[in-house]
């Protein structure tokens, strides 16, 4: 892409074998600073990882290992152990077991480390992120029938350190849509939604993985409304959120204060139908506001709103069309 929304032209990395194959997680997984493509194929539990060249181009292919069956899926790809190399959480939600590859920077996998099994199948990876503050991903957990969650600590190297426990919810019709510092305390915060009464709290968190307090940033109107992103749209360093209404066409931004408190709603603009569906959020044009990625599946079409730092859409910028059997998956294959 060029940095004003248009296509540049197109890089070819190569083809897949067949529809076995799909995209889990596209990161540097060799330090040249270039994102690479890890691929899963869960019918023969193999997976690859495809080294790309900057330009969009495959370099070479390695073979991280296999997994013993297809129960075990891909949670999260983050630096569990502080190497600057991107390691894989993988989870079986039927055993309840749970194991991190630890990787080299060849692509292969170093060792593997268990941070804990969990329960049963009724709790789900919610967020990996540093809740406490010692630069190592924590895990949270969320138990939606028994509405409990649960934050492991976790040390350098994949184990558990100690669990923490954030509080409950009310009931099941309560969701973590996001989980970002809202305060500029640096400490990741938790945004919940319940969409059946249209509330939105945010917990606010201490760094030892417990809840300080809770925010009420203002409910919105009914279940037709659903969060499409949390980014600061307005450089005020503090994230804002975006919401769209798929049945009116319908899109706002809640424009942010610090603490958890709705500030303004701007009104970026409506789209022409339901067709249309926000794919990603992301700086195109390099003046450092989040723009947004617009697709019509139906269609094949794409646009790309590039907005103002008041939360409002300057223009419109049209990459090009692509079949509508295409996926978006946005990243910065060229360095420039």
């Amino acid at each position: 892409m060029d940095n004003d929304g248009t296509r540049s032209s197109i890089a070819y990395p190569g083809n897949n074998r067949d529809s076995d194959w799909t995209i889990e997680e596209v990161t540097d997984f060799n330090q040249d600073q270039v994102p690479d493509i890890l691929w899963r194929n869960t019918n023969e539990n193999k997976n690859e990882l495809w080294l790309m060249n900057s330009g969009g181009t495959r370099s070479s292919i390695a073979y991280p290992g296999k997994n013993p069956d297809s129960n075990w899926a891909i949670e999260v790809v983050t630096d569990f152990n502080q190497d600057q190399i991107p390691d894989i959480l993988w989870r079986n939600s039927g055993s309840g077991k749970n194991q991190i590859w630890l990787m080299d920077n060849d692509g292969t996998r170093s060792s593997i480390a268990y941070p804990g099994n969990n329960r049963d199948s009724d709790w789900t990876i919610e967020e990996v992120t540093d809740f406490n503050q010692d630069q190592v991903p924590d895990i949270l957990w969320r138990n939606t029938n028994e509405n409990k969650n649960e934050l492991w600590l976790m040390n350098s190297g994949g184990t558990r350190s100690s669990i923490a426990y954030p509080g409950k919810n009310p009931d099941s019709n309560w969701a973590i849509e996001v989980v970002t510092d809202f305060n500029q305390d640096q400490v990741p915060d938790i945004l919940w939604r319940n969409s059946t009464e249209g509330k939105n709290w945010i917990w606010l968190m201490d760094n030892d993985g417990t809840r300080s307090s809770i925010a009420y940033p203002g409910n919105n109107r009914d279940s037709d409304w659903t969060i499409e992103e949390v980014t600061d749209f307005n450089k005020d360093q503090v994230p804002d959120i975006l919401w769209r209404n798929t049945n009116e066409n319908k899109n706002e931004l809640w424009l942010m204060n610090s603490g958890g408190t709705r500030s303004s709603i701007a009104y970026p603009g409506k789209n022409p139908d339901s067709n249309w569906a926000i794919e990603e959020v992301t700086d195109f044009n390099q003046d450092q506001i989040p723009d947004i990625l617009w697709r019509n599946s139906t269609e094949g079409k794409n646009a790309i709103w590039l907005m103002d730092n008041d939360g409002t859409r300057d223009s419109i910028a049209y990459p090009g069309n692509s079949h509508s059997n295409w996926e978006v998956i946005t990243d910065d294959f060229n360095l420039v």
